[in-house]
């Protein structure tokens, strides 16, 4: 891990370089690892359709920049984010479920939870995040190093305006942008020191980047041409597309039907281990004394009613 002068606390372009250099080595695994299949499966084709996408070119284009853009905030946090916030803020790793750092600061014991942004969570994982915060102060409590001290918790988010105090219904500080890393830093200009380290930091990368990007999209395109799902000239054959995407596995050829079957099958003795073997059969013979029971019940009413 990278540690700064925590009595400092500045971030010198090492750092952030290093950093940046961490996030494109893994953006660039992401591109590697992408197969033909995981374009097939994951893509929603009708989306595509409907945006009229109708080369092989402009769908492999367009899944790695969606399939990169719905990765890229956990990345950024995880590999540039949460280490960064240590560096700068002296904080340490929580190691408890939903919190990620904590920071003693004398009179004030802060938790920590990072996101990239102020948005990325919803009404729902807001709940749940504050039923963490509240895990941790039960944690912190049962401790008994509270001595007066305050217990804080807030959710920091490296962008974003959203700033707010507990309320009734969620007992935790928001701390977006510039306070956020006012918080961390000390600096209130801090998040405009960190967006230039940041722009100078991604050049030497954004060229490795660009070409692992267009030999991915060459391989994949490659892939859709060799599998036949598109032509030679790269006009896309929907139809086997969609069949490869959505086809009910169950169906044992294209376009046939499926019958409805019991919600539970009965299974076959033979593949029935030895030493539950006597129990099924006798709980099918159990089964079907009951069910000829039923019939010779139903026959005889219906004797009765022609009677």
């Amino acid at each position: 891990m990278i540690k700064l002068n925590s009595r400092k606390r500045t971030c010198p372009k090492k750092l952030i370089a290093a950093l940046v250099r961490r996030y494109h080595e893994k953006r660039l695994e992401a591109v590697k690892g992408i197969t033909l299949g995981a374009l097939l499966r994951r893509m929603n084709p009708y989306v595509l359709l409907s945006n009229g996408v109708s080369t092989a070119r402009e769908l492999v284009e367009g899944f790695l920049d969606s399939h990169l853009m719905l990765s890229d905030a956990s990345r950024w946090a995880r590999s540039f984010l949460e280490p960064l916030f240590e560096a700068v803020s002296g904080a340490i790793p929580a190691g408890r479920r939903g919190v990620d750092y904590v920071r003693d600061a004398g009179p004030v014991y802060t938790v920590y939870s990072l996101k990239s942004g102020p948005m990325v969570l919803n009404a729902d994982q807001r709940q749940k995040q504050g039923e963490f915060f509240r895990e941790s102060r039960q944690s912190w409590m049962s401790t008994g190093n509270q001595n007066g001290r305050e217990h804080r918790h807030v959710l920091g988010c490296a962008y974003g305006s959203i700033n707010s105090g507990p309320t009734r219904g969620r007992d935790f500080y928001t701390r977006s942008g510039q306070a956020f890393w006012e918080e961390a830093t000390g600096d209130r200009a801090f998040f405009l020191k960190l967006a230039d380290m940041i722009g100078h930091a991604h050049y030497p990368h954004k060229a490795a980047f660009d070409e692992a990007r267009a030999l991915a999209v060459s391989k994949l395109v490659r892939g859709l041409i060799k599998e036949g799902y598109c032509s030679e000239d790269g006009r896309l054959i929907w139809p086997k597309i969609i069949e490869r995407n959505s086809r009910d596995r169950r169906t044992p050829t294209p376009g046939t039907s499926i019958e409805a079957g019991p919600a539970h099958p009965e299974p076959n003795p033979d593949s029935v281990k030895p030493d539950t073997r006597e129990k099924f059969l006798e709980r099918k013979r159990k089964n079907n004394r009951a069910y000829r029971a039923r019939r010779k019940q139903r026959e005889l009413h219906a004797a009765q009613g022609a009677a």
